[in-house]
């Protein structure tokens, strides 16, 4: 088992760090929908799967990227 502080959440990635600085938090409604301060619920995705996320309702950032690989969050 791995000491690790910071795992990556998405379904089969293995990704695990003690720098906070090598792990992203993605904003379950993405900033770009609701950037209210208030908007705080987050799980911890290494940069590669981060970048993985699509949201349609995104209209410019990084969760516009629609690809095979994507994974599509439907919802606010």
């Amino acid at each position: 088992m791995s000491n690790a502080k910071y795992k990556c959440w998405f379904p089969d990635c293995k990704y695990e760090t003690d720098k906070k600085s090598l792990i992203e938090f993605h904003h379950m409604t993405p900033r770009e929908i609701n950037p209210s301060p208030l908007n705080k619920v987050v799980i911890p995705l290494c940069p590669t799967c981060h970048k993985l996320i699509y949201h349609p309702l995104v209209k410019c950032g990084q969760h516009t990227l629609n690809t095979e690989k994507s994974i599509q969050i439907l919802g606010k």
